[in-house]
């Protein structure tokens, strides 16, 4: 799963796959339990299954959506971020 869901990833607003948050995140998944695993899913994604056709197949409520890592600078990032999507 950590593969997958690693190969369709976007990062924004500064992060990149080599930022050292992002690879403490990956190594984080990867070492993670399956309950872990399954636990961040639901709260990152709303739901606790892997997306049918794997991370590629990941929806949005307006249709095919990246999963998305944002570095969050202020509220407003935040703010922003969630009326864009």
């Amino acid at each position: 799963m950590a593969g997958d869901w690693k190969a369709h990833t976007v990062y924004t607003a500064g992060y990149s796959a080599e930022s050292p948050q992002i690879t403490w995140l990956w190594r984080y998944i990867e070492e993670s339990s399956f309950t872990e695993r399954t636990l961040l899913l639901q709260f990152v994604t709303g739901s606790a299954q892997t997306p049918v056709g794997g991370f590629a197949a990941l929806k949005g409520h307006d249709g095919p959506l990246k999963f998305t890592v944002l570095k969050v600078h202020s509220v407003k990032t935040v703010t922003k971020f969630r009326h864009k999507y």
